[in-house]
Formats: C-alpha cells, sequence, structure tokens
C-alpha cells in the first residue's frame, strides 16, 4: 500500500513544506512493505493550514472512498483506484511558528488522532485498520514524534 501526504497551506515557512514531504516519503517507504489487505491500494492524507482569513473556503471534506474513477486532470487521464482520502486542518498560528520537528510532531499527533476515530467506508472491506494504525505509531515512535 501507498500512503501520501499533502497540504494546502499559506505562508508557511520553505522549510515546514519540504519537511512535511520528506516526512511523506519516508512513511511511503516504510508502510510501501506492508500489506493491510485488498480494499484499499492508496491512503492519501491532506492537510489544510491556512490563513484565519481563508478558513471559511477551505473546509476538510469527509473522507473518501474511490473503488475506480476516470479523470481528466491538466489534460491527463488519470485512474484512482482503490483509494482512499481525508483531509484534515492544522492550525495556522500553532504551524507558522513552529520549528521542523514540532510541525511533524503536529501532523504525527494528528494522524494518530485522526485515524484512531475513523471509521471506514462500508466498501472497505479487507482492510486491516489496527495493523495499520499501529505500524503508523510504531514509525511516529522510532522517530520520536510521538510519546
Amino acid at each position: 500500500m501507498n500512503i501520501s501526504i499533502g497540504y494546502i497551506a499559506t505562508n508557511l515557512s520553505i522549510n515546514n513544506t519540504t519537511t512535511l514531504k520528506l516526512f511523506s516519503d519516508n512513511l511511503n517507504c516504510r508502510i510501501k512493505e506492508h500489506d493491510y489487505g485488498t480494499s484499499i491500494y492508496t491512503f492519501y492524507i491532506s492537510f489544510i493550514c491556512v490563513l484565519p482569513d481563508f478558513e471559511s473556503f477551505l473546509k476538510p471534506r469527509r473522507p473518501k472512498y474511490i473503488e475506480y474513477e476516470e479523470t481528466i486532470i491538466d489534460g491527463r487521464l488519470c485512474k484512482f483506484e482503490r483509494t482512499f482520502e481525508c483531509e484534515l486542518k492544522l492550525d495556522y498560528s500553532i504551524m507558522s511558528k513552529a520549528t521542523e520537528e514540532e510541525a511533524k510532531k503536529i501532523v504525527a499527533q494528528s494522524i494518530i488522532e485522526f485515524l484512531h476515530v475513523l471509521k471506514m467506508p462500508k466498501k472497505v472491506t479487507d482492510f486491516d485498520k489496527d495493523r495499520f494504525v499501529a505500524d503508523m505509531e510504531a514509525f511516529f515512535r522510532e522517530e520520536q514524534l510521538i510519546d
């Protein structure tokens, strides 16, 4: 399985956006080694972290499962198969002042909190969420991002 972390952000430092990209790459390297079932091939987590003036325009959407979909993006055909997407909100006032290490801890904690309360859609019949959460927590502990 692949995991990808993206973000919609305003005025975050270059260091924090670069940190989030490296964080996503490292996490994907760890998670893609594991098999959590056949229902989800790709797990996308997007973070929204914008100035308070823009928060009303960018609210996190409900989690979405795509069994199969073809769409054209920027003139190219894109296929989404067995994809789970979710969006989480980060506090701009905290993230804008965070160091690289603090930003990673905030992201890790947000992911874990979200996963603990996540109820998978009915179409997701073969996904070992408990093992997925345990592996995510293990990775974050190894990286000293959660206690």
